[in-house]
């Protein structure tokens, strides 16, 4: 249930995102040209941006930049 509502509100998100590239390019008369679509499909994966550090952030020390120090491996080991 819970990944319905993300995806709802990532379908959203990136709904009003290209509703607003949409009209900025219908007030300045523009054609669907190559700049535009690649702007709209851009649209669709813009929200990722947002959700990638916070699956990184999510996943822990299993995927972390630097490694961890002994010390703390230890008391990781003991919990």
């Amino acid at each position: 249930m819970l990944t319905v509502i993300f995806v709802i509100a990532y379908a959203g998100a990136a709904a009003l995102c290209m509703a607003a590239t949409s009209l900025e390019g219908w007030v300045n008369h523009d054609r669907f040209g190559p700049w535009r679509i690649a702007g709209l499909a851009a649209c669709l994966f813009w929200p990722l941006v947002l959700l990638l550090p916070l699956i990184h952030a999510a996943a822990g020390p299993r995927f972390a930049c630097a490694p961890i120090p002994k010390r703390l491996e230890a008391r990781r080991r003991l919990t």
